[in-house]
């Protein structure tokens, strides 16, 4: 209970009342302390600060959307391929449970340098089509915002 309370609770509470302070980069201890300001920040974000506002509704968004994708399509998905492996009449059933354990058993900082490498303006899948001819510059994968959030949400299903 103690370990639960020094390193969960008790920093949860602290970055929530950090919310009410105007603790920033020209406020920071030693040299300028931060005070308490209320709900200045959440009036900035909110309504009072259209470029705050604008930002705060963008990033709402896609966490929205990554919380949503993160959880039921890893959790759904899962479901779906775990009752299709176990379906009498599948082939193969140890190849594929294979397949699928190989993003427990590697660890997933390896598998996510993989896909950065794979995914890389001039990675492996980029040359695979650009040898098809089925494109002629690179897929910007992950530089590119909204492509990059979608290769994310893939990358995580498959992570998942």
């Amino acid at each position: 209970m103690l370990g639960l309370a020094l390193f969960t609770v008790l920093p949860t509470v602290f970055m929530i009342l950090l919310g009410f302070t105007n603790y920033d980069r020209n406020h920071q201890p030693p040299g300028s302390l931060f005070g308490w300001v209320g709900f200045k920040n959440f009036g900035d974000i909110f309504y009072a600060n259209p470029m705050m506002s604008s930002t705060f509704g963008k990033i709402f968004i896609w966490t929205l959307t990554w919380a949503f994708f993160a959880t039921f399509s890893n959790y759904i998905l899962g479901m779906i391929v775990a009752l299709m492996i176990n379906k009498k009449g599948i082939r193969f059933k140890k190849l594929w449970r294979t397949i699928f354990v190989t993003t427990i058993a590697i660890p997933q900082f390896v598998s996510l340098f993989l896909m950065r490498n794979f995914l890389n303006d001039s990675g492996t899948f980029n040359v695979i089509l650009q040898n098809l001819g089925l494109i002629s510059g690179p897929i910007h994968f992950l530089t590119n915002g909204q492509i990059a959030k979608i290769v994310i949400i893939f990358i995580n299903i498959w992570v998942g």
